[in-house]
Order: structure tokens, then C-alpha cells, then sequence
């Protein structure tokens, strides 16, 4: 009874403290003065020398919190209570006053001793939670960051699919206008020879011609029947002539149609440059995301630096293809010009060829100038002869030409095929890097 007597207006005051959170990191001290204050009476008012025994329970109680300070304090109080019961009451005087004294001691200094290793063994295990919350925020920033990058990831492997499908498509088209350039070149070569073996008749017919005028002038008595066989002979030779106009104009419109078929494969082949450059943009930042990824973004760095590749290979060929595009094109104008400077021939030659006949009809009309227009016409022949073995060499330089037009078309349909596969592998390596990145999520989630 007397315990609880002296010990309720200590605990009251404490618990008021605790409840109000007022001076928390002292209550260990209150509760060592509250100890030592219900010691003091207890032991004051009592005469039974085990009642002194409560000093060594608050010892053991204090010694919970594994600090020295509130149990050194406590104990010190602990040691004057001890011997101010020792020297003051009767009841003690029988006591040894040494043994308590040295038991209370060694009790403080072994609780002492344990509160400190206590202490040493709470502020390792601080450290230890500290360190192993530290450790689950460092794993959750990790984590985080992988997912972003997953995510990262995700985004640019299906850019880098849409692009790959729009550059398989683009090679395809691509694909096929080359197959029929080269279908209209094959045709364009079967049409200059036609119009080469025209050129060839015309010579011919010229040939004939001059081989006339020359009988024309030696047989001045058949004046008549030789003007009447010019005649016939020039009318063929107009009619030729005249065939010979269409198949160059038909030449020079096919020349202008391929002219403007290749200004449209340049255009695709920009096109193609341009999403090659997007290409190797896409796997640059690729390569950037995944170093910061680490260890992570190893399989993908190797995926990137082969899309790399194939954009650069991408690149070369479309400066190849272009170039080529350019070299076609120059030829073809070239060849335009010859083409137009053959039709100036053939007007130049039905002209000669009307020239022809009114001298035939002045033959006709006035048989004394026979010898003077046959020499004319002699003359013209000539002209006519030189005029149609010039047009036969330039349209087989044209026919050369044209053919050379059509090996350099295989050969960029040949690199335009290349180009198919690499784009059909770079799609089989972004499927393979889709299936990588589902991997990852899969793993972070």
C-alpha cells in the first residue's frame, strides 16, 4: 500500500507528460527522480531493511531505456538514499554498510555496462534500418527508371516499326517503277531500231536516187522516161521521209515521258534519304537510351547499332541510285538533242525532197536544161545521202545509248532488290527487339 501510495502521484505526472508529449526525450530522467523520490519515502517510513531492495528494482527498470545518463542519475540518488537510511535509522544500524553499498554499486556498474552494449547494439540496428530503407529507395528509383525506359523503348520500337513497314512499302513501289522503266527502255531500244533500219531504207532510197541522176545525165535521150521514174522515186522517198518525222517525234515524246519518269524516281529515292536520316536518327537515341539503361540496354545498344548500319547501307545506296538517276537523265537529254537535231535533218530532207520534184517537173516541162537539173538534182542527192548516213550514225549512238539506259536501270533494280531484304531484316530485327522490350515489362511489372 504505501508503494502505490508514493508511486501514483509520480505515475500520474508521467503518464500527464507522455500524454502531452511534453519533454519526451526526458521522461527516462523523470522517471529515474520518480523512482528515487518513492524510494526515498518508502524506505523512510518503513523500518524493514528489504524494502531498500526497491532501489535496485528501479535500477533494473531504468536500465530498459539502454542509456547510462538516466541510470548513472538514478543510481548516484540510489547510493544517498542507501546510505541515509544506513546512517540515520536505528533499524539499520545493524547492517553491514559496506556490503550494500558495494553490491548497489556493482549492480549500477553492471547495468551500466549492459546499457551501454545495448545502446552500441540499438544504434547499429538504426543504422541497419536506415541503410536498408536507403537500399529499397535506391531499388525503387532503379525500378523506376528501368520502366521508363521500358517505356522509352516501347515508343521508339514501334516508330522504328512504322518507319521500317513505310521504307518496305517505299522499296517495293520503288521496285516496281524501276521494272517498268526498264520495260519502256526495252521498248524505246525496239523502237530506235526500227526507226535505224527506216534511216537505213531512206539511205538506200537516196542511194538509188543519186545512181539515177547519174544514168539521168549520161542518157539525156531518156530524159523523159528517167524524170517520170525521179518522180515516182521522190514520192517514195517524201512518203519515207515522212515516216521518218513520226518515228523521231514518237522518239522525243518517249524521251520526254522517261525524262519525267526518272525526275519521279529521284523524288522517291529523297523520299527514301529522308527516312533513312530519321532511321539513324531513331537508333542514335536508341544507343542513348539504352547506355543509360546499363546492363539492361546491352541487347538493345546491339540492335540499335545494327539499325545504324542498315540506315547508313541505306544512305549509300540511295546516293547511288541517284547518282544514277542523274547520269540517266543527262543522257537523256543528251539524247533529245540528237533526236531534235535528226527531225531538223528530215525536214531539212523533205524539203530537199519537194526541191527534187519541181526540178522533175522543170525537167519535164523544159527538156533542153535536162543535163543542168540532173547534175542539180545530182547534187542534191548527195546532200541527201550525207544528211541520212549522219542520221544512221547518231540514232545507233541514241540505240547505244538506250541500251546503256537499260543496264544501268537492272542495275539499280538489282540494288532496289538489296534494298528490299535489308529493309525485310531490319523488320525481323525490330520484331525481335518488340519481343526484348515485352520481356522487360514482363520483368518490371
Amino acid at each position: 500500500m504505501n508503494v502505490i501510495k508514493y508511486a501514483s502521484p509520480v505515475a500520474l505526472i508521467i503518464a500527464f507528460l507522455v500524454w502531452k508529449k511534453i519533454g519526451i526525450k526526458y521522461i527516462m530522467y523523470f522517471i529515474a527522480l520518480g523512482f528515487n523520490l518513492v524510494s526515498f519515502f518508502m524506505i523512510k517510513n518503513t523500518t524493514n531493511f528489504p524494502n531498500s531492495l526497491i532501489l535496485y528494482l528501479s535500477l533494473a527498470i531504468i536500465a530498459i531505456y539502454h542509456n547510462y545518463r538516466p541510470l548513472l542519475l538514478n543510481g548516484a540518488f540510489a547510493v544517498v538514499i542507501l546510505n541515509y537510511a544506513l546512517f540515520t535509522k536505528p533499524a539499520y544500524a545493524n547492517i553491514d554498510r559496506f556490503s550494500p553499498n558495494a553490491y548497489l554499486i556493482l549492480c549500477l556498474v553492471a547495468l551500466i555496462s549492459q546499457s551501454h552494449i545495448g545502446n552500441q547494439m540499438l544504434t547499429k540496428m538504426e543504422e541497419g534500418a536506415i541503410e536498408a530503407k536507403n537500399a529499397k529507395q535506391k531499388t525503387d528509383d532503379l525500378l523506376e527508371k528501368v520502366a521508363q525506359s521500358v517505356e522509352i523503348l516501347k515508343k521508339s520500337t514501334i516508330n522504328l516499326q512504322e518507319y521500317a513497314t513505310s521504307t518496305g512499302n517505299i522499296s517495293k513501289d520503288l521496285v516496281s517503277a524501276f521494272k517498268e522503266i526498264s520495260v519502256g527502255i526495252e521498248t524505246q531500244a525496239n523502237s530506235f531500231s526500227d526507226v535505224l533500219q527506216a534511216i537505213q531504207d531512206v539511205t538506200n532510197t537516196v542511194e538509188q536516187t543519186a545512181n539515177a541522176s547519174s544514168n539521168m545525165s549520161l542518157k539525156s535521150k531518156d530524159t523523159a522516161e528517167v524524170t517520170r521514174d525521179g518522180q515516182d522515186k521522190m514520192k517514195i522517198m517524201s512518203s519515207q521521209m515522212s515516216e521518218i518525222d513520226h518515228f523521231v517525234d514518237s522518239t522525243s515524246v518517249a524521251m520526254r515521258e522517261v525524262n519525267e519518269e526518272s525526275v519521279k524516281i529521284e523524288n522517291i529515292v529523297s523520299m527514301i534519304r529522308k527516312i533513312t536520316d530519321q532511321t539513324r536518327l531513331l537508333s542514335l537515341n536508341a544507343s542513348i537510351e539504352a547506355a543509360r539503361a546499363g546492363e539492361h540496354g546491352k541487347g538493345f545498344s546491339v540492335v540499335a547499332s545494327e539499325i545504324r548500319k542498315l540506315a547508313m547501307d541505306s544512305q549509300n545506296a540511295s546516293q547511288q541510285v541517284s547518282a544514277g538517276i542523274q547520269l540517266i537523265q543527262d543522257k537523256i537529254l543528251h539524247v533529245n538533242k540528237l533526236v531534235q537535231d535528226g527531225l531538223q535533218t528530215v525536214v531539212s530532207g523533205k524539203q530537199s525532197a519537194n526541191v527534187v520534184e519541181q526540178l522533175f517537173e522543170l525537167i519535164k516541162t523544159n527538156s533542153e536544161e535536162v543535163l543542168t537539173q540532173a547534175e542539180s538534182l545530182n547534187l542534191v542527192n548527195e546532200k541527201l545521202l550525207q544528211s541520212a548516213n549522219k542520221v544512221s550514225k547518231e540514232m545507233g549512238i541514241v540505240a547505244t545509248i538506250s541500251d546503256k539506259s537499260s543496264a544501268s536501270v537492272q542495275a539499280v533494280l538489282s540494288n532496289a532488290d538489296n534494298q528490299q531484304n535489308r529493309v525485310n531484316s531490319m523488320v525481323t530485327s525490330i520484331e525481335a527487339l518488340t519481343d526484348l522490350t515485352k520481356t522487360l515489362d514482363q520483368l518490371i511489372n
